[in-house]
Formats: structure tokens, sequence, C-alpha cells
């Protein structure tokens, strides 16, 4: 191998990298739509109960499209909250554990306000999954706190991090074990940049609930790939795993782990359940990407670029990911015109050119 392929190939793993800790900021918080006037508000309601039925994801997508442009998480009273949208026809979508999935279209036109109130029907028994473990603990937190939590859930979604990380607090001082608050702390303090708090929240969480809460160590793991950290984050996010295999968040943190170890091989598997897990999440495709090119497998990254920039074509991590697309397609090109040169070259050379191989080799 030559030293300039060698250097065009360390460009092009170099790249993904930069481009995959972006990502995780990305997934931190809510997406939005391009600007517009328009705005899409609600509630979220038990079809039986007219209850308000909180922190439940709403997706948007452009109609027909079957890809979320933006996601909100309803508040306290179920509500949610959708401003500077374009005009256009949209689908209104949700899947809720538990509940039948909802689907509503709308138009939007000449920056009109849409106000929707969503009444989820209960699925059929057979269909909702067992109660978790954890589920004993929520019952034990204190009405107050539990109040306060969902609270700073809410201000998340905005997002919100100073506002939630206030509330999370709170909750913890309303109930000291409630490590479910001191998980989400961590979260905000993450994006608030409060890196070591974080840790530390994030810490608490884990010790508390004595290892049992998958969530708590994937966000610690989060927080150290960010940190560079990742034979820490890679411990941390087997341990979820052991506890949660399908969570989308645990794939993608141990997948990012692997690639910055250079075990790219190991870190596919993980990649491919990630976007499995949340199809929908452009940033799931990102770490996929990442993996086939840590994996020498040049044309699956492609077809995985084609994919992200069909959920994410605008902005500065699309012109990333574009550039990279072109990257990548000049190195197989390259190698391709090599190999057909060397082909022609070689004395022994006897079948006619329309019998060349219909398959050239990846660049590696």
């Amino acid at each position: 191998m030559s030293g300039r392929k060698t250097r065009t190939l360390v460009r092009l793993a170099a790249l993904p990298t930069a481009l995959l800790l972006f990502a995780v900021t990305a997934c931190a918080q809510a997406s939005h739509m391009s600007a517009g006037d328009a705005r899409i508000s609600g509630h979220v309601r038990d079809a039986a109960t007219d209850q308000p039925l909180t922190a439940v994801r709403v997706e948007v997508s452009a109609a027909g499209s079957g890809v979320a442009d933006v996601y909100v998480t309803t508040g306290t009273d179920g509500e949610f909250n959708i401003a500077g949208v374009k005009n256009g026809n949209f689908d209104i979508s949700i899947n809720e554990k538990g509940y039948k999935p909802y689907r509503e279209s709308i138009t939007l036109v000449n920056g009109n306000f849409v106000m929707l109130t969503i009444p989820l029907e209960k699925a059929p028994p057979e269909a909702e999954a067992p109660a978790g473990v954890l589920s004993a603990h929520e019952l034990t937190v204190p009405q107050k706190a539990h109040d306060l939590y969902m609270k700073g859930m809410a201000l998340k979604a905005k997002p919100d991090y100073a506002g939630a990380l206030e509330q999370f607090q709170k909750a913890t001082k309303q109930f000291p074990t409630y490590y479910e608050a001191y998980a989400e702390a961590g979260v905000a303090e993450v994006n608030l940049n409060q890196l070591e708090a974080a840790q530390k929240d994030l810490q608490k969480s884990i010790d508390l609930s004595d290892g049992k809460y998958a969530l708590a160590m994937f966000y610690m793991a989060g927080l150290l790939n960010n940190r560079r950290a990742f034979d820490d984050a890679l411990a941390i996010g087997k341990k979820g795993y052991a506890i949660d295999d399908n969570s989308w968040r645990g794939n993608f943190e141990i997948a990012r782990a692997l690639i910055g170890l250079k075990r790219g091989d190991e870190a596919l598997p993980y990649a491919k359940k990630a976007v499995e897990a949340d199809p929908a999440n452009s940033q799931m495709y990102v770490v996929l990407m990442n993996a086939n090119i840590a994996s020498h497998d040049y044309p699956a990254a492609l077809a995985t670029i084609d994919t992200f920039l069909k959920l994410n074509g605008t902005g500065q991590q699309a012109d990333q990911v574009r550039q990279l697309r072109g990257q990548i397609q000049a190195a197989i090109q390259k190698q391709q015109a090599r190999a057909a040169a060397a082909a022609a070259n070689s004395p022994q050379t006897t079948a006619p050119a329309n019998s060349a191989p219909t398959t050239s080799p990846t660049p590696h």
C-alpha cells in the first residue's frame, strides 16, 4: 500500500470521530424544524379517564415521510408546544408504551396556530410489556418529589436545562434516594457544561440504585465518551447493557466507546442495534457510519450516509457528512481505477474487456 493511500484513509477515519462527538449534544436536545411562523400546541390525555399524560413523546414529520423532523415531550399537564414551524403538511404521531399508536395529519398555512387535544386509547393487555422492577421503586416516591421531577422533565424537553436542574435538585431534597432525579440532574448539568457536578450526580444515581438503573449508566457512558475516557465508558455501558440490552442509548454509547478504542468490528453490531431501536433518529446513523468506516466497509458507510442525509439533510453536521461522502467515494473510485489499470497492464490478462470483475476491492 502506498504512503499516499494510507494518509487518505487516515483522513477518512479521522473526520467521523469529530462527527461522533458532535452527535451526543444533538441527541441531548430536541431538534427543531425549519424556521417559520406556525405553531403546534396541545394536550395528550388518556381517552378513558381524560387524565393528562406526562413525559409522552410527540413527533412531527413531513406528511408521508415517516421520519420525525422534531419531537417534544409532554409536561405535567400533558401539554406540548412546538413553535417556529414552517408551512406545509405534517403528520403527528405518538407511540407510547401501553397505548395504541396515534397518527393525525395537519396542514399549516400562513403561519397559523393549531391546537390539538390528543386522546390515547389503552392497548390490549396482552400487548403491554410486563411491569419493570423499577416501577416498584417509583411507587415509593412521595407525590411532591414526583411532581418536582415531572416539572423538571417538562423543562428539560423545552429545553430549559437550568430550570430543569433546579426542579431535579428540589426533588432529591424531598426524596434523598430519588436516583432517577439524580440521573436527570446529571443530564441537565452536562448540557450546562457543569461536567464535574454531572459526573457526581450520575454516580450518585448509580450508587443509590445499587447499580440497577441502566439509564444512569448509559448517561455516564455518554459523559465519559465525551471526555474520551473510552475504556471507562465501555465498562459502565456494558454494566447497563446487562440490565437493558435493547436501549438505543446503551447500544449507541457502547458503539461510540468501541470506535474510540479503534475496535470498529466489535462496534458494528451495537451500532446496528441502535439504529434498529430508534430508526428515526439521524444520530444513530452517525455512529453506524463510524462503525462502517472503522471496519473498513466503505460501501456500507456510503449507504449509511445516504440514509442519514435523508433524515437530516441540512445544517453543519449534514455538510460535514456530505463532505465525508465525497472523500469516501473518491477513494473508492481511485481504487477501482488503479485495479482496472493494473489488470489492463498485466501480461497475464487474456480475458476480453467485457469480462472484467463486477466488484472492486474497497480501500483498506
